[in-house]
């Protein structure tokens, strides 16, 4: 009965800590502060739900922009870095699906830093895109992107179709 009421208290948290996230994203459409409630709470399941309910399904990335890819990468790295096959597979979907979102826009501005002239906007718009640009570089190099490469089934199938878009 003990270890019921103890898993029953977890699950109870979990719970509570999805629904505070998940209402900055849908009641408020402050994904922000989603992001920075992530980080606060600091755990693992509750970031794989979130990621799996919105990026992994390729949901909800309307609301990114590379500000918040940025606050978003290390999520996504912690979910890749995990020993988890779900928490893995939900890291890599994520991460695929924000590179598609951006790949074009990435390339864009890339294109537009060639051109003359002031333009502090563009300007920011550049060292915005660099940021993501380095959170996908990071993630190309780490040991367990590597090793999420050299696996079978469906993480290295995501894996492989992430690393063609890098």
């Amino acid at each position: 009965m003990e270890k019921h009421q103890t898993f029953n208290g977890v699950m109870q948290r979990r719970i509570a800590n999805i629904k505070m996230v998940m209402n900055y994203i849908l009641q408020k459409n402050d994904i922000a502060s989603a992001l920075n409630s992530l980080t606060m709470i600091k755990d693992p399941t509750v970031c794989m739900d979130i990621l799996n309910s919105t990026f992994a399904k390729n949901k909800r990335i309307d609301m990114l922009n590379f500000e918040k890819v940025v606050i978003l990468m290390p999520h996504i790295q912690d979910m890749i870095d995990s020993k988890y096959e779900t928490h893995n597979k939900c890291g890599l979907s994520s991460a695929y699906n924000v590179l598609m979102a951006f790949q074009k826009t990435i390339i864009d501005i890339k294109k537009s830093a060639a051109i003359g002239g002031v333009d502090l906007a563009r300007e920011d718009r550049i060292r915005n895109c660099d940021n993501v640009i380095e959170n996908f570089f990071q993630l190309s190099k780490s040991r367990s992107y590597m090793k999420a490469l050299g696996r079978d089934g469906e993480i290295k199938e995501i894996a492989n179709k992430l690393n063609r878009q890098l």
